[in-house]
């Protein structure tokens, strides 16, 4: 499967595309790295760090996408450091569909946690990606970024993962997929840290579970994401603690 990937780059610390790559190359995925900005470190762990963004690079890069008419079944979305990023990408996806009417798009909006939209984030932010979810085929948001969403009036599709969900006790621990029918409840141990990078492993190794589905006869449209998000889960539970060391 052939994949762009946009999302943050970091020099020190495990997340974003570092960690996104090396995941969705496992399955012999096609993956095309498209950095949103680069940083010297994560956010959080290694002091004060320096950022640089590239908005004028990614139009640039995508421009180049369509003129070579490069093949890509999905694109994944992850940080946007500023709405026209957002906006870029929506004309991107237009423009592509001339290509491939068929590709598909997941977007983790990355705006917020713990109830509280991010420091670099604003509400030119959220509108923004509320425009970027409508058109989605599967959305990744948090708790906090679903219910911002929802307040701006955002339309989510059947393919809304909402992960660090409200379990009966009001830990913010589930993972909730809305699929026709009613929702999808994976009840998740809550650990009480909070470790960056898994929201990033968590997505790709959804896109990577999907990849494996539609490797087979059934093709893109063929795939199960209650399964993919039950598969993920078990990676993440396995694998989280790499995102320590």
């Amino acid at each position: 499967m052939n994949i762009l990937a946009i999302n943050d780059l970091s020099t020190l610390g495990k997340a974003s595309l570092g960690v996104v790559l090396p995941i969705l190359s496992t399955s012999e995925n096609r993956v095309y790295p498209l950095p949103s900005c680069v940083l010297s470190s994560i956010t959080s762990g290694f002091g004060e760090y320096t950022m640089h963004e590239l908005t004028e690079f990614m139009q640039l890069s995508l421009k180049h996408i369509l003129r070579e008419k490069v093949p890509i079944d999905w694109i994944y979305t992850g940080y946007l450091i500023n709405p026209n990023q957002a906006e870029m990408i929506l004309q991107f996806i237009d423009d592509y569909r001339a290509i491939n009417s068929d590709v598909k798009l997941l977007v983790d909006p990355v705006l917020g946690d713990d109830g509280v939209l991010y420091s670099s984030m604003t509400e030119a932010h959220v509108l923004a990606m509320k425009s970027l979810v409508e058109v989605a085929d599967i959305t990744t948001p948090n708790y906090t970024e679903y219910k911002m969403l929802k307040e701006v009036g955002t339309k989510f599709g059947e393919g809304c993962v909402i992960t660090s969900h409200p379990n009966e006790h009001g830990l913010n621990c589930d993972v909730v997929v809305k699929i026709s029918g009613g929702d999808r409840v994976f009840a998740m141990e809550y650990s009480g840290e909070t470790i960056s990078g898994t929201g990033d492993m968590f997505c790709a190794a959804v896109l990577n579970g999907i990849a494996r589905q539609c490797s087979g006869e059934a093709g893109a449209a063929g795939y199960d994401l209650c399964d993919a998000v039950e598969q993920a889960i078990i990676y993440i539970k396995e694998h989280i603690l790499e995102l320590c060391q």
